[in-house]
C-alpha cells in the first residue's frame, strides 16, 4: 500500500530535513551519518523512502553520483597533464618572468 503523507507530516519533515541536509554546488549534501533512509527510519512509519527522497530533492537538489574511483596512475597522470596545460598558460594580471 502507498503512503501518503499529510500536510503536517510533510512540514516535519522538512523542518528535519533543514537540519542535517544542505546544498552545494547543486546537490544535497547530508550531515555525517545522515541518508535518506536514516531520516525514514527516524521519523518513523508515516514516511517512505520515496516521500524523503522526493522532498529532500525538492528542497535541496538530487544526491551526488557516486563516482568510479580511479587508480592513483591515472590520477597522476591526469594530475601531470593539468600541470602541463596550466604551465602553458598565463595567469591572468600578472606576465611571465
Amino acid at each position: 500500500m502507498r503512503k501518503t503523507m499529510t500536510h503536517v507530516q510533510a512540514v516535519a519533515l522538512g523542518e528535519k530535513l533543514r537540519t542535517i541536509c544542505e546544498t552545494k554546488c547543486g546537490v544535497a549534501v547530508y550531515a555525517e551519518g545522515w541518508d535518506d533512509a536514516r531520516v525514514v527510519r527516524e521519523m518513523g512509519d508515516a514516511y517512505s523512502d520515496v516521500s524523503v527522497r522526493n522532498l529532500r530533492a525538492a528542497m535541496f537538489g538530487p544526491l551526488p553520483k557516486p563516482s568510479k574511483p580511479a587508480s592513483i596512475a591515472e590520477l597522476q597522470a591526469r594530475i601531470e597533464r593539468l600541470e602541463e596545460w596550466a604551465a602553458q598558460r598565463p595567469v591572468q594580471g600578472f606576465r611571465r618572468t
